[in-house]
Parts: C-alpha cells; structure tokens; sequence
C-alpha cells in the first residue's frame, strides 16, 4: 500500500524523494511509476461538430446528424470529440472503424428514406470547427479561434 501512495507522489515534492526511495525498486517492478504529462497536448480546437454529409443522386448534399442510430445530432462529449476527429483523419488502425461507421451511417440514411424519394448514393464525414489561432495571430487579429471545414477523405458509397 505505501508503495501505490509513493508511487503517485512526485519524486520532486519535499517528502517524495526521501521517502520514495525505499519502494522504486518495487515501483518500477510493477510499473506503478506514473510518467505522464497531462497538459503535454497542445489544444487544436475551441469547438467542433461532426456532421454527416449524404450525397443523392440529383447532386444535392444533405447534411445528417452524426449519432447512430437515428442519425440525430451531436452534442458536445470531450471522447466523443476525440473519435470523430480520429474519423476525419484517420490513420492506419482507425481507417476499418471510420469505413464501418460510415457504411452503417448509409444504411440508416437509406432505411429513414421515404418510399418513392431517392436514396443516398453516399455518405461521407465533415467536421466544422473554431480552429485555435497561434497566439502570435490572436495578438495581430483580436480572435482565437477561425472556422474551418473539412472532411474525411473516407467516404462510403451506399449502393
């Protein structure tokens, strides 16, 4: 037990070093040893709202609420932020899941299409956001943030 506790006291504060000591063996045995920076992230957005975008065949786009099922609209959750930005620019490990989500996102838009309308031929993923400027622009222009548009290079075909 006092290992867990030193383990999660900094080294640098005036007990930690001292009494710290007698358990790093211990604490680098079990990996106990926390070795993360919380604010080592630099913030890239003040705000931001995935949006489904479904492209008809007249050449119309539509744009749909994000959550699934019911393709209802995005409310604010900081993870679930994480995972539509991951969706916008997807790398390697993320693509299958952005592709999945996307190809689930066609077949409701499909299901929720009234008999006789046309269907979507395809769905792909827009994030709208307020940008955080670098601070040497905030100073020059008086705002922190631009808005941006941009979309995922994934998108699915619903045919």
């Amino acid at each position: 037990m006092a290992a867990s506790f030193f383990a999660n006291m900094p080294s640098t504060t005036a007990f930690g070093g001292e009494l710290r000591a007698p358990f790093e063996p211990y604490i680098a045995y079990t990996g106990l040893r926390q070795s993360w920076t919380m604010f080592d992230t630099i913030p890239y957005f003040r705000s931001v709202r995935p949006v489904l975008v479904a492209r008809y065949p007249s050449g119309r786009d539509v744009d749909l609420g994000p959550m699934l099922p019911g393709l209802k609209p995005y409310r604010h959750r900081t993870r679930l932020t994480a995972l539509f930005v991951r969706f916008t620019w997807p790398n390697g490990d993320i693509e299958p899941y952005a592709r999945g989500y996307l190809q689930r996102a066609c077949a409701l838009a499909s299901l929720a299409t009234p008999p006789g309308a046309e269907h979507p031929t395809a769905i792909g993923l827009r994030l709208d956001s307020e940008r955080l400027r670098p601070l040497s622009e905030v100073r020059r222009t008086g705002s922190i943030s631009s808005s941006a548009r941009e979309f995922s290079p994934i998108v699915a075909s619903c045919e």
